[in-house]
């Protein structure tokens, strides 16, 4: 008889050893060659298993029904036997899970990944963290899980408060007084200390298959003493923090709930019938709750309290952004109140770091961004779930509620004249890093002397990871009125924002900019303005607007006097008269913008209004005039090593010499312009060239090649959203349909 087991406990225990014995005779096997097959099991303990003097574990029997197949198909039934003899044996019952939710919603993936590892075998105790944000759900995950999973863990399931986010939290060894005392210690026979504690807890709980849920804990030192000494036992860990530290523990960190997953739990809390009858109402509200599950509930739970009342008063009142937090409350539980608890447990430093958050532009913000240049105050509020990682690493976001909570506590703990110094140093960094980023990539511009930037691979990258808080930094200085951050912006960004197709962005900066400027009566800011809104209303299919700004830039370049930015309105007035069609109006505009860019001596300028008029003359169907254009193009953007503007030449170059009967010169070009934008990261100017080599494979009668060209230029295009091109495109492909 196993020790310490009650008579019908023994008896199938001897009945699952006899069946793992007869397997291993079956297969031939010596418990030494099965031992060594298995890898993780010694020789010793498959003699426990198999003359009854333990239970098998279950990451055992799944080891035996993936080695031996049909010949294991038994085990199963008698380990379950086993496990229920074993709960009915008497001994003291541990049943310490919290209720499920009944509405509980959302989570399939991370339950499903849960299960998945709480069944796969292991050579050491299982443990796994879950973390994230105040209110994400965690306790509620956990929980979850904990139920479905109870049925493998017949010694009981522990559940114990952590209270991690009190300060001082609970000691280890208090918590230990408190694991002891469910297992049956009385506080008489309590050791002192948390050595001895621990000790006692992990040999009462040997070769015990339990389940333990540590819920709500502050950090690794907390949770260490706490966990089982045996693979046996199974430990879920909550944490506002990811317990990195923890060896072994597998982490998932929690995000917010999808759309459809939020909008379900909300549904059940309210029921299907109210949803049903105020939908568009119902996705406001939980849309206003951001994904978070707490809030999600709160809301929900406020309109079972007033069954008459309507939907639309909640998702109006949530929608306004000053009420919002004060609104998700329900009884004795807020959003704030959790958010309270991690901010109050925080040391004065981070405090203030957290606080000064809530004017981080953009969705995200590397950590050399964050105010006050706090390294140790953002590793802290991370570990209270105030701070989440984003999805690039080095980087950082607030769940919008958490920026709310942080805006309060700033409004509320700061004067506003600090709280405008500590912005106006943020955003003037943040835009003169991207002025520096922008410079170097226009080739018209000498990059700074002292820079940030060297390397236009650098620039590209950080504009890539910052260009949203970007423009976000851009409306609100101009909302401020900081007219020396914002105005070189306009200067630096638009070979960024063309490269990356990133028209809204350019066009929302540019309407901000030209608001402030109008404010202040600059006018060279304005001019500077309209003409960047030119480009951009033609990027965006919108000619007449592109006229309106270009017209605008003209007068007042007149009124200033100035002979450049006559000359680019002019360019620009040009380019949008040859959109709508208006081609011979356009070649005199450009060829006066040619005249004045030479006047004048801007050599870049000249180049770019010389490789327009080629575009429109060939337009006008000109083309021998268009290819000298379009040549000349070419050679003045290669000798100042406008790279990007040499390579789109070539590719207009491309498309005369093709309607010249030329295949295999334009061919020439467009595989030129390839490669150089290959080289520059140009997706989009790889998809032209693609778009012109589809053309050429096309009138050569090589369908294979120009169906491959054009496909791929085609789904570029629609990546960007450049219905212009992509519209092109498709019509090449519809000419190559009817040629095969």
């Amino acid at each position: 008889m196993g020790e310490g087991m009650a008579p019908g406990e023994a008896a199938a225990v001897a009945r699952l050893g006899a069946a793992l014995r007869d397997v291993r005779t079956t297969t031939g096997l010596s418990l030494r060659g099965l031992a060594k097959r298995f890898g993780v099991i010694g020789a010793s303990a498959l003699v426990e298993y198999e003359h009854g003097r333990r239970l098998v574990p279950e990451d055992i029997i799944g080891f035996y029904e993936r080695e031996f197949g049909p010949a294991a198909e038994g085990l199963r039934p008698l380990h379950a036997a086993a496990l229920r003899e074993r709960s009915g044996a008497g001994r003291r019952e541990l049943a310490q899970l919290p209720a499920d939710l009944a509405d509980f919603a959302g989570r399939e993936t991370e339950l499903a990944s849960l299960v998945s590892w709480a069944t796969q075998p292991r050579s050491g105790l299982g443990v796994a963290c879950l973390s994230g944000a105040p209110g994400i759900g965690k306790t509620s995950l956990a929980v979850r899980f904990a139920h479905q999973v109870a049925d493998r863990f017949p010694d009981g399931q522990l559940f114990v408060d952590l209270q991690g986010t009190k300060t001082p939290p609970p000691r280890a060894e208090d918590l230990l007084g408190e694991l002891l005392s469910a297992l049956g210690v009385s506080a008489a026979v309590l050791p002192v200390g948390v050595n001895a504690r621990g000790g006692m807890f992990r040999s009462l709980v040997r070769g015990k298959r339990l389940l333990v849920v540590l819920d709500n804990a502050a950090d690794e030192s907390q949770v260490r003493p706490l966990l089982p000494g045996h693979r046996e036992a199974l430990v879920v860990v909550t944490a506002r923090g990811p317990l990195t530290g923890l060896d072994t523990a597998a982490q998932l960190l929690l995000g917010e709930l999808d759309a459809v997953s939020a909008f379900e739990l909300f549904r059940r809390v309210v029921g299907a019938e109210r949803v049903a009858a105020e939908l568009a109402q119902s996705r406001r509200i939980v849309d206003h709750c951001g994904g978070l599950p707490l809030a999600t509930r709160l809301a929900a739970a406020q309109l079972t309290a007033w069954p008459r009342s309507r939907l639309l008063d909640l998702a109006e009142q949530l929608g306004q952004r000053a009420r919002r937090l004060e609104s998700l409350r329900a009884g004795d539980r807020a959003v704030r109140g959790a958010f309270e608890a991690s901010y109050q447990a925080l040391p004065a430093s981070a405090r203030t770091v957290f606080r000064r958050l809530a004017l981080m532009p953009g969705p995200d913000f590397a950590m050399s961004a964050a105010p006050e240049d706090g390294e140790r105050a953002v590793a802290e509020l991370v570990r209270r779930g105030l701070l989440q990682p984003s999805a690039q690493v080095g980087r950082y976001r607030l769940h919008d509620l958490i920026r709310l909570f942080a805006a309060e506590r700033l409004d509320a703990e700061e004067s506003p004249a600090e709280r405008e110094t500590a912005e106006r140093a943020l955003l003037h960094t943040l835009l003169h890093d991207a002025v520096d980023a922008g410079s170097v990539l226009d080739p018209s511009l000498p990059t700074p002397a002292d820079g940030r930037f060297r390397e236009r691979a650098s620039a590209v990258r950080w504009l890539d990871t910052e260009r949203r808080g970007v423009v976000a930094a851009v409306r609100r200085a101009c909302e401020l009125g900081m007219a020396g951050s914002v105005f070189g912006v306009l200067a630096a960004l638009p070979w960024y924002w063309d490269l990356r197709c990133h028209w809204e962005d350019w066009r929302e900066a540019n309407t901000h900019v030209l608001a402030l400027a109008e404010r202040m009566d600059r006018l060279e800011e304005q001019l500077t303005a309209h003409n960047g809104l030119s480009i951009v209303s033609r990027q965006l299919h919108d000619p007449e607007t592109a006229i309106c700004h270009a017209q605008a830039a003209l007068a007042m370049a007149r009124k200033l006097g100035r002979l450049d930015d006559e000359a680019c309105a002019l360019d620009r007035l040009g380019c949008a008269l040859g959109d709508l069609g208006a081609h011979e109006e356009a070649v005199e505009h450009l060829r006066e913008a040619c005249r004045l860019n030479e006047e004048v001596g801007d050599v870049w300028a000249s180049a770019a209004s010389v490789r327009h008029l080629g575009h429109v003359l060939h337009a006008c169907g000109r083309l021998r005039e268009a290819a000298v254009q379009l040549r000349r193009a070419v050679g003045l953007f290669g000798e100042h090593g406008a790279w990007r503007s040499e390579a789109m030449a070539r590719c207009w170059y491309g498309d005369v010499l093709l309607d010249q009967r030329a295949p295999a010169q334009a061919a020439e070009q467009y595989e030129a312009a390839r490669d150089s934008f290959t080289a520059q990261d140009d997706a989009w100017g790889v998809a032209l060239a693609r778009l012109g080599l589809g053309r050429v494979y096309t009138s050569e009668g090589d369908t294979a090649r120009a169906t491959r060209e054009l496909t791929a230029a085609a789904e570029t295009f629609a990546a960007l959203r450049d219905s212009r091109h992509e519209t092109a495109v498709l019509r090449a492909l519809s000419a190559l349909g009817s040629k095969s």
